[in-house]
């Protein structure tokens, strides 16, 4: 398998999973906040029988700031949220559009 199928399979299982977790668990879904249409947050909540804890994972995705989104990112809840972990995923604009802080400041030197 060459480098481009690996990312292909990689995304496709990502979304894949992340769309089961969202129609299996308790989500709340494109929370904003920002400003931006793009500046959403995802949450997972635990089942109700889950014990409570009072914790959050906050994932932000990957992508080289290019790629991917909240939506390919909650594969990951299941096991958290079944030990009362809340999980919020982040969406933000990706490049070109979006640019994270060392990419403003980089200016011309920051690589697209």
């Amino acid at each position: 398998m060459g480098a481009a199928e690996v990312i292909s399979s990689h995304c496709s299982t990502l979304a894949s999973r992340s769309a089961d977790v969202r129609s299996r668990q308790i989500c709340e879904l494109d929370l904003p906040y920002g400003t931006a249409a793009s500046e959403t947050i995802d949450f997972v909540l635990p089942a109700r029988d889950a014990p409570v804890l009072p914790k959050v994972v906050v994932y932000l995705h990957g992508g080289m700031w290019q790629a991917l989104s909240k939506a390919d990112s909650l594969f990951m809840a299941e096991p958290l949220t079944r030990i009362g972990i809340i999980v919020a995923a982040v969406e933000y604009d990706v490049a070109p559009k979006g640019a994270c802080g060392i990419q403003q400041e980089l200016g011309p030197f920051a690589r697209p």
